[in-house]
Order: structure tokens, then sequence, then C-alpha cells
């Protein structure tokens, strides 16, 4: 605050008294320095290039704001064309070019001399490529599937399109699918184009997808000890440290592949050092906190598809060990449910 009670704010070396500017237009007056201008343009380029501008200044006497861009206006000639102003440019038409370019800072200095570069634009006569990260089937799910597509031209894609099932032509760098209620198959072709006007041909086989998203239903998958489900067997085995576990494989017979859907040994990282997590009410010191009966709710399967069960037992008896009480054989889980008594 002055003496005579008036407010004074500094401002990056502007002081404003009572809203009137006392030296605003004397900072940019007192810069004399010429801005540079430099650009990104190489010699050449295919199918079209985009060339940006950037503006060293240092904007005001006595501050050295680090070489900031910005701080002034860029001009650029493209074969003699009209003066325009611009932080890039964009060619695309195959020709030789002569670029000149200059800046103006924000206190009227012009660069010392014009710049000029010389680039050449080369015709791209090569369709982009794209791919997909689409799988041949989903389950109970919604889908998202992704594009990739790719250029040899220095602008790379312009658009990508997609189409389902033969319908309209849609842009988009992915498709989204929502979960359908009974199980349903797609057809999904896509392409892209480039800057140069080239098209991608669709390939039945590079651009062209089948999937199938299946709406399956769960049932429950019952593992009974003894007739623990009606009379509460109780266990066969005394030790306070020592549990029960089960392993379900999902298998493909006409693959041979089996996928472990269901894991209690390695979920519950049995320690032989700790008490059971599962234990049977009638083991000497266990814990009673198992019943005999778990229940899994598991994929309906048909066909090929089959599971395998097998429950083990593990105990410390002085050391950890651990064997496997009931194999089943592989069998069909239908949607009514099923129950195995071990």
């Amino acid at each position: 605050m002055a003496e005579n009670g008036s407010i004074i704010l500094a401002i990056d070396n502007m002081e404003v008294v009572q809203g009137n500017c006392l030296n605003c237009h004397a900072i940019y007056m007192n810069d004399t320095t010429k801005p540079v201008t430099t650009t990104n343009a190489k010699a050449t380029y295919i199918g079209g290039g985009k060339i940006d501008f950037s503006i060293w200044d240092n904007g005001i006497v006595g501050i050295d704001n680090g070489g900031k861009v910005g701080t002034g206006r860029t001009f650029y000639q493209l074969n003699g064309s009209q003066e325009s102003p611009a932080m890039n440019v964009t060619v695309t038409e195959p020709d030789s070019y002569v670029l000149s370019y200059w800046s103006m800072d924000q206190a009227g200095n012009s660069e010392a001399t014009v710049k000029t570069t010389s680039f050449e634009v080369l015709a791209d006569g090569e369709a982009p490529e794209t791919t997909s990260d689409a799988q041949s089937s989903y389950t109970n799910k919604s889908v998202t599937i992704n594009f990739d597509a790719n250029d040899n031209g220095d602008l790379g894609v312009k658009n990508t399109f997609y189409r389902i099932d033969g319908g309209a032509s849609v842009p988009g760098s992915s498709v989204y699918i929502a979960m359908p209620n009974v199980t349903t198959s797609y057809t999904l072709e896509f392409w892209s184009e480039d800057f140069s006007g080239n098209i991608e041909e669709l390939d039945p086989v590079n651009n062209t997808v089948d999937f199938t998203i299946y709406i399956i239903p769960y049932a429950p998958l019952k593992l009974v000890y003894g007739n623990s489900d009606t009379d509460g067997s109780p266990c066969a085995y005394n030790d306070d440290y020592a549990g029960v576990y089960w392993i379900i494989w999902r298998v493909d017979t006409s693959t041979g592949s089996e996928t472990i859907v269901k894991d209690t040994k390695n979920l519950y990282n049995f320690d032989p050092s700790v008490s059971a997590q599962t234990s049977c009410p009638n083991w000497l010191g266990g814990v009673a906190n198992w019943s005999g009966v778990e229940t899994e709710n598991l994929l309906v399967t048909s066909g090929t598809i089959k599971y395998k069960v097998v429950v083990g037992v593990w105990w410390n008896a002085g050391e950890y060990a651990d064997y496997e009480l009931y194999t089943s054989p592989l069998f069909t889980l239908s949607e009514t449910g099923k129950t195995i008594n071990y």
C-alpha cells in the first residue's frame, strides 16, 4: 500500500495502482530481443507430414523465462503462398516444398531473418493394416474389442471403422457389445484409412472375426463327506492340525486341456504349523467349523466339457503330509446340479 493509501499490486514487474497500469507497456517497449523460431521439419515425408513451430524469446527485460514457448506469433509461407499465422502446418499433397517461417513477440520484435527449410512429400500407395484383440468366444459377459491400426505414412491412420453382422459402418478404435440374454454369435469386420486416401481391403482372414458370447447358467456341485448332509458323519482322522481340501478341474475331452476352477488347497495356503482352516467337528481338538458339506456353483457343461474333483486330506502327524481321499470320474454338470458323496 502506498503512503497515499492507494493499493499497489506488483505482477511480473508491472505495477497496477487502483486499476491503472503504470508501466505495462513500458515493459514490452523495453524488450528489444528478437524471438527465435525452430521447427521439427525433416527432409522427406511419406503420404504427408505435420510440422510444428516453437518460439523462444526472453519476453521481459531483466526476467529470464527459461525459453518458454508461446510468447508471440509465428507466420509461415509454403512455396511462396500468402503468409498465415499458425503453430503448425500439415501438408498431404505429394510435391517438393519450401517452407518460410518467422515469429513476432509480444513486444512487436520480429525475428532477425526469415528462415527457410525444404522438404518433400512422397506419395503413399499402401493401405493401413488393422488388427483386433477379439477372442473366438466369451462366457457370461459384456465384451470390449480393441483395434490396433498401423500405416507406413508419417501422418499415420486417419480413421478405423467396424461393422457387426453386415450392418452400418461405425468409426472407432474399439467396439462394445453388451452381454446378450441368450448365447449369440457375431461377425465383426474392421478396416482403416490413411490421410492419403488409401483404404484397407476387407480380408476375410485378417479383417473378419467370428465370435460367440455364450450365456451359460450355473448349477450347484455339492461335495458331501459320508452322510454329513443327513446325519453329520464324523471325520475319520483325529488331528487338531488337519483339514480337508478340494480341487475342481474343467476338462475339454476333445483337446485334453484342463483348467482349475477351484483350488482350496492353494486358496487357503495350508500351513501345518497352524490349526486347520477347514476341520471336521468330531476331530479331537479340531475347530468345529466344517459341516462335512461343501457347495460350489459352477457353469453347466455339455458335450465334450466335463468336470473332475479331487478331495484331499492334509495333517501334521509329526510332519506335514497329505493324500488324495477321493478322485471323481469325469462328469457333466446339468442345470439341476450334482451331489458327490465320498
